[in-house]
C-alpha cells in the first residue's frame, strides 16, 4: 500500500490539471491511516473538478456494497430520516459507496471473462469488454480499442442488435 500512497501523492497534480474528480469506493477498514489520509486528500483536492470522474475501488466488493447500502437505508429508516416508498431502482444508487450513474462500459483486463463481484448494481445494463491485457499494460492504445469496440456495437434500448 506504500506504492499506492506514493502514486497518489504524485498523481494528484495530473487529476487537478485535467479537471478529473477522484473518488474511492470501498470500505475504509482495515486500511491504514496513511492510506485513508491520502485518499481523503485527493478527494478533497479534486472535489470541484468537472471534466470527468475517476472512481478507484479499494477494499471493494460489489456484494458488500449492496449490503452496506441496505444497512444505510435501514438505519435511515430506523431514525425516521427516510420513507421506504422513496427507494426504487434509480434512487438506490445514492446509497452505494458513491452516488454515480450506471456504468456504460465495464472493461475487464487480464484475460478473465467474469465480473468478479465488481460494481454489481451499477453494471446491471453495462456493455462488457474483456481483454487479455493486464492492467499495468492497459494503456491509451488499449483503451481506444475498447472504446472503438463499444462504439461499433449496435445498441437499442439496452439490447445489442
Amino acid at each position: 500500500m506504500s506504492l499506492f500512497v506514493k502514486a497518489f501523492k504524485s498523481d494528484k497534480k495530473f487529476f487537478i490539471k485535467h479537471d478529473i474528480k477522484v473518488l474511492f469506493s470501498g470500505r475504509g477498514k482495515p486500511l491504514s491511516d496513511e492510506v485513508l489520509n491520502v485518499m481523503k486528500e485527493i478527494e478533497e483536492s479534486t472535489k470541484d473538478c468537472k471534466k470527468g470522474v475517476f472512481n478507484f475501488c479499494i477494499n471493494y466488493g460489489g456484494q458488500q456494497e449492496i449490503v452496506d447500502a441496505s444497512i444505510k437505508i435501514a438505519n435511515l429508516y430506523k431514525d425516521n430520516k427516510i420513507d421506504l416508498d422513496s427507494i426504487n431502482i434509480d434512487s438506490f444508487y445514492k446509497y452505494l459507496y458513491n452516488d454515480l450513474p450506471p456504468v456504460d462500459l465495464m472493461i475487464r483486463t487480464s484475460g478473465e471473462v467474469r465480473i468478479s463481484n465488481f460494481m454489481l448494481y451499477s453494471i446491471s445494463y453495462s456493455e462488457l469488454y474483456f481483454t487479455s491485457i493486464c492492467f499495468p499494460d492497459f494503456d491509451e492504445n488499449e483503451f481506444d480499442k475498447a472504446l472503438n469496440d463499444y462504439q461499433n456495437r449496435n445498441i437499442t434500448k439496452g439490447k445489442i442488435k
